[in-house]
């Protein structure tokens, strides 16, 4: 599986998506080295929070219209950039 949860489970896009989504917890640096993950699925406050170091090579895709089950945040979509 390219996508996963990162450090976040939302039901609303496991619905959606139709498939199990994984939830990893490692370092999105180690992820960006790994190459497993192409594509995470994280809150947008700690996107933000986040500086570029600790983003490794995750770049914003978008974000979701709808916020989470507590109405605060909204879910940002992430893809792993390809070196080139």
């Amino acid at each position: 599986n390219q996508l996963a949860f990162y450090n976040v489970v939302d039901y609303g896009a496991v619905f959606y998506w139709r498939q199990r989504i994984p939830v990893v917890s490692a370092s999105m640096v180690e992820l960006s080295m790994s190459g497993r993950i192409r594509y995470l699925l994280l809150w947008e406050s700690w996107w933000k929070s986040m500086r570029p170091e600790e983003r490794g090579s995750f770049e914003f895709v978008l974000q979701s219209e709808g916020t989470g089950p507590d109405g605060k945040d909204r879910l940002v979509l992430a893809r792993l950039v390809e070196p080139h």
